[in-house]
């Protein structure tokens, strides 16, 4: 057996072993959605945790900006 003969039968196994073209497509299309899917699931916990660090951000600056105006006030 040749080199050619023996890659014409590597690609008859492999043709018999491929998945039809509607199954590959239904297979894309699930593992896509999916992917979404945990896109999704992983961007809600990720957005509250930035508004809560946001929140505490601003709420640590708004504090430390008035504790350092009242000097100001006293002396005035």
């Amino acid at each position: 057996m040749d080199i050619q003969d023996q890659q014409e039968e590597h690609l008859k196994s492999a043709k018999m072993q491929r998945p039809k073209s509607s199954h590959r497509r239904w297979i894309c299309r699930l593992i896509f959605w999916l992917g979404m899917a945990l896109i999704a699931l992983l961007a809600v916990p990720t957005g509250v945790l930035v508004l809560v660090i946001v929140g505490i951000w601003t709420g640590v600056e708004k504090i430390t900006n008035h504790l350092l105006d009242q000097p100001k006030r006293q002396n005035s």
